[in-house]
């Protein structure tokens, strides 16, 4: 009989671990920009609305910074999630 060790599973090498958490905080970044671009557009809009007419325009356009905001949390949640890697 042979003393053969069992093999351990491969993991990731070190810098191959780097170059995921560098990329995760790139995308991040990226995605952060729509939900820095929905803020300053609904403050900008919001600092403009003086009529129900205006109002009427910020209901429609709510989707659009709600979304921008979601991917901005997601852009935020990737760099922390790749920050605790």
């Amino acid at each position: 009989m042979s003393d053969q060790q069992p093999v351990p599973p491969l993991a990731l090498r070190p810098s191959l671990n780097i170059f995921l958490s560098i990329l995760m905080v790139l995308i991040g970044i990226v995605l952060l920009l729509p939900g820095l671009c929905s803020l300053i557009f609904a403050a900008i809009t919001l600092s403009n609305l003086r009529s129900l007419d205006n109002a009427l325009g910020v209901v429609e356009i709510l989707p659009l910074w709600i979304f921008g905001l979601v991917i901005g949390a997601a852009g935020v949640g990737l760099i922390v999630l790749a920050i605790r890697r």
